[in-house]
C-alpha cells in the first residue's frame, strides 16, 4: 500500500501539471473613445496613490473613428486637451502611436476657474480622421512624479486628469 501510494503522488502531480497553464496579461488600453459624431467627449483617468518614484507612470487611451460596428460618416478633425489639477509637482508628456520621441503637447498653461482654482491644460494639434475606413489612434500619457519630492508634505494628495476631445466635421475645402 505505501509502494502504491509513493507511486500515486510521483505520478499525480506530473499527470496534474498537464492540465495547468498560467498566463499574465494586461490592457493595454485604459480608455477609449469613439468618434462617431461632431460631439464633446470627456474622461478622467485615475491616477490612483501615486507615490514619487523614478519610473514613469503611463495611462494609455485611444482615439477612434468606430466603435467596432459603425464608423464616420465624414471627414472628422478632433482636438485632444488635457486638464489635470495642479495640487502634485507632475510633469506630463503625450505620446501618440508608440513615436515616443514625439512628445505631442503643443501649449502647456495654467488657468483659473470662476472660483479661482488653478488648473494645468494641454494641448496638441488637431488631428483628422476619414471615413473610408477604421483608424486608431494610440495615447501614452507619461506623468513623472520624481523621486525627489518624497516627502510627507505630499502625502494623501489627490490629483485629477481629465481628457476632453471636442470633435467636428470637416466640409470639404477645409
Amino acid at each position: 500500500a505505501i509502494i502504491i501510494l509513493i507511486i500515486l503522488l510521483a505520478i499525480f502531480p506530473i499527470v496534474y501539471s498537464k492540465f495547468v497553464s498560467k498566463t499574465d496579461g494586461s490592457s493595454k488600453v485604459g480608455t477609449a473613445f469613439y468618434i462617431l459624431k461632431s460631439d464633446y467627449f470627456e474622461a478622467n483617468i485615475e491616477l490612483g496613490k501615486i507615490v514619487p518614484r523614478d519610473e514613469v507612470y503611463t495611462y494609455p487611451f485611444t482615439v477612434s473613428n468606430n466603435d467596432g460596428k459603425n464608423r464616420l460618416e465624414t471627414k472628422m478633425q478632433y482636438d485632444l486637451k488635457i486638464v489635470t489639477t495642479t495640487n502634485l509637482p507632475l510633469t506630463y508628456a503625450l505620446y501618440m502611436n508608440e513615436d515616443y520621441n514625439n512628445n505631442i503637447i503643443t501649449e502647456d498653461r495654467v488657468i483659473t476657474d470662476d472660483d479661482g482654482t488653478y488648473f494645468k491644460e494641454m494641448t496638441t494639434n488637431s488631428q483628422f480622421f476619414g471615413f473610408t475606413e477604421d483608424e486608431t489612434n494610440k495615447y501614452e500619457l507619461y506623468v513623472y512624479f520624481p523621486s525627489s519630492y518624497d516627502d510627507f508634505e505630499y502625502q494623501d494628495i489627490i490629483e485629477a486628469v481629465n481628457v476632453v476631445i471636442t470633435s467636428k466635421q470637416v466640409l470639404d475645402g477645409e
